[in-house]
């Protein structure tokens, strides 16, 4: 009996970062529906039957993408979040740190803002990125807890807080406004005035 092994492909670390960034890239210029794996892979100086070793289609590349952005995104909020213990200073070092972060990475921030409400990113996708921002929810459970923070769901909370933060650093990549420390500091003070108890 004759046996025939099919040669796996290996991946390779460098290719993989390499068309992760492409297709980021590539998507938040085009927008998804006039993506296609062939601009993504000559973006990212690789064959198309090479996309395929790291996804298996378009969504599952969307998935994988949106949450290796998420995680790097909550690894940086959330590095040294047990060295401060008050509710309010650990809140704005989060905030400083998710400005500090988006502002570095645009490419990054406009892609998880491009698809935070997509249908492509499916319900498990959604539920790993909350457990990437456990330490912000302790926090704010924590804070009501205290009656320091108002006992409002964390999705209403969250959204006083990082909505402010998000214009200015959108309106900052357009161009339209400069995202000074100042006024950066001015959003997170008037983002906790909203929410305190």
């Amino acid at each position: 009996m004759i046996v025939y092994y099919r040669a796996m492909r290996t991946k390779d670390e460098n290719k993989r970062f390499a068309i992760y960034h492409a297709a980021m890239e590539v998507i938040t210029d085009n927008g998804l529906a006039n993506t296609s794996m062939s601009k993504i892979a000559r973006a990212a100086g690789v064959s198309s039957s090479t996309i395929y070793v790291y996804f298996e289609n378009k969504e599952d590349m969307l998935n994988k993408l949106y949450l290796m952005a998420k995680e790097e995104l909550s690894a940086s909020m959330f590095q040294g979040a047990n060295e401060c213990t008050e509710v309010k200073a650990s809140l704005e070092l989060f905030l400083r740190k998710y400005v500090s972060h988006s502002l570095s990475f645009p490419i990054k921030f406009s892609f998880q803002e491009q698809f935070y409400n997509s249908p492509n990113i499916s319900p498990e996708t959604r539920e790993k990125t909350l457990l990437y921002y456990a330490p912000l929810s302790e926090l704010l459970d924590r804070g009501i807890r205290q009656g320091i923070i108002k006992d409002y769901s964390q999705e209403l909370i969250v959204a006083f807080t990082f909505a402010p933060l998000i214009f200015i650093v959108k309106a900052h990549h357009n161009n339209e406004l400069d995202a000074t420390e100042q006024l950066v500091d001015k959003a997170i003070e008037m983002a906790w005035q909203a929410i305190r108890a």
